[in-house]
Parts: C-alpha cells; structure tokens; sequence
C-alpha cells in the first residue's frame, strides 16, 4: 500500500471530507480538524467547510463521501479517531510509524496554548524525521508542514529564521497554498514587500 503522507494517487480524489463550521464545532477546532485533514491527505483528497452537519454536542464533526456512501464522524478531538476516519475513506491510506508518531505531535501542537510547548513538540518531530538533508528525500512533504509550523511559531520574533523555514518548506511543497501564505507572511515580517506580494500569486 502506498503512504499518502508520500504519494499521490489520482483515484483517490473520489474521497471528500467536508468539515461541519457550524458554531459549536468552530469553537471545538474544526479549522484545526480541516488543517490536519489536508496535511493527512497531502492533495489526494478534497478537504472543505460546510454549515452545521447536526451532532452540535459531538463535534467538532465531518462528513466523509468514499465510494457513493456518505457517513458523518463525530468528536474528532483524538489523533487515533482522524486517522481511523481517513483509512476508512481512501483506498491505501497507511502511515509509518515514524509518520504517525509526527503527525500526532503536529496534531497536539496544533491544540497546545503555550507557545514553548507547542515548539517543544514540533522540535521533537523533527528529530524524528532525522538529519534535514535526509529528511528532505524521505520525506519532503512532512518536513515542509513541520517547516511551516515553525515558521509560523518564530515569524514575529524571528522573521529572518522564519523565512528560511518558509522558503526551504515551499520549495520541498512548492504546489502547497498554505505554505506560499506562510512565506509571503515571512517575507513581510522581514520588510520584503515585494516578496510577499509575488509569494502569493
């Protein structure tokens, strides 16, 4: 089975997961719940918001269409249960466990509300993923979405560090959208305008 997290499989697009936006699931973190989706799926899959699924109490809640079924998950606030969700939907979905002890520090850091914890955490996925040189080949586009998380982290404090992480993620992800916001968001905490302008086109 291939592992999305490193490939991407046209068949796979038939998968769709739409995120409830609704008002208790937004204050569940369903913004949250869309970004780990997207980054899960790495573009194999259409990941949008929708009005309110119902299930208010339960959220933050996604509906899942995969193979002509529709089915709605509920109280997706645990790592095990998004993943689980997402296995089910496409076809050869599978992580390493080096990929799934990462993506569950993003998914935590994600939630954390303290800035040293949440970039403890993201340090520690990238000593997982090794040396970046290897990191780089092995696993390009987790390593851009840890890039990214850090540069988001530093961008005021340390707008120089954050461009370099920003510029390194896009070029590793260069069709990821989030990841050009996040360098024309660097260029522009480092005076560069012009930068951040063309970053975003």
């Amino acid at each position: 089975p291939h592992t999305i997290a490193l490939q991407h499989c046209c068949c796979c697009m038939s998968a769709s997961f739409t995120v409830c936006n609704g008002g208790s699931c937004t204050s569940n973190g369903a913004a949250l719940v869309v970004r780990d989706i997207e980054e899960l799926c790495a573009g194999v899959a259409n990941v949008e918001l929708t009005g309110c699924l119902g299930h208010c109490q339960r959220g933050p809640n996604c509906s899942v269409r995969s193979g002509g079924r529709s089915k709605v998950f509920e109280g997706l606030k645990k790592f095990s249960k998004l993943e689980a969700m997402i296995g089910g939907a496409i076809p050869g979905f599978e992580l390493t466990d080096v990929q799934r002890k990462v993506s569950k520090l993003k998914f935590a850091a994600r939630r954390e509300e303290k800035a040293s914890a949440r970039q403890g955490m993201i340090g520690q996925a990238l000593e997982l993923l090794g040396p970046q040189s290897d990191a780089a080949v092995e696993q390009p586009v987790l390593l851009a979405q840890l890039l990214v998380m850090r540069a988001r982290e530093v961008v005021k404090q340390r707008p120089s560090a954050a461009l370099k992480d920003a510029q390194m993620a896009t070029t590793l992800h260069p069709e990821w959208a989030f990841g050009q916001v996040v360098l024309s968001q660097s260029f522009e905490a480092t005076g560069m305008l012009r930068e951040a302008l063309a970053a975003m086109k």
